[in-house]
């Protein structure tokens, strides 16, 4: 297993743009422009925090995430892409990519939140076992949930 930084600086970008794109297709929501364009400029930005793992050199999960300020006006580590490989579920490859971005943002973000589908219980599972706390979030799209975990 190896873990690297996915940012503007890594080999075949435009692999990693195409397969994030196609691993999402199905999210839509008005906060959040899944495009290309803004998947590569997620990965380019200097406030960028991500992952990718790999293992016999396949990609088999990444977390794409980045330090921003929000709606409401809080600034936080917004995880947008979060994914791993259905023959490597179960294996703790989630917790890994959450513990890098909890060590990297712990000090500089007060909070890391993201959105999930209402219907998707499995992931809601993940990140509450990881800590995080649904939040009430006005203007959200009434598919999805905000959750945040807070540095304390």
């Amino acid at each position: 297993m190896r873990i690297q930084k996915l940012n503007k600086n890594v080999n075949n970008k435009d692999k990693f743009i195409e397969i994030i794109y196609k691993n999402f297709l199905d999210l839509k929501h008005k906060d959040v422009n899944h495009n290309k364009v803004e998947i590569k400029r997620q990965i380019e930005s200097n406030h960028n925090r991500s992952y990718y793992l790999t293992i016999n050199n396949k990609i088999v999960a990444y977390i794409v995430s980045e330090n921003i300020v929000v709606k409401d006006g809080r600034f936080t580590n917004f995880i947008y892409y979060l994914y791993v490989s259905s023959k490597h579920r179960g294996k703790g490859y989630s917790k890994i990519l959450l513990d890098l971005i909890n060590k990297e943002t712990k000090n500089k973000v007060p909070s890391i939140m993201l959105i999930v589908r209402k219907s998707n219980y499995l992931a809601q599972n993940i990140y509450k076992k990881y800590g995080f706390i649904i939040e009430d979030y006005n203007g959200i799209d009434h598919d999805f949930i905000v959750m945040i975990k807070y540095h304390w």
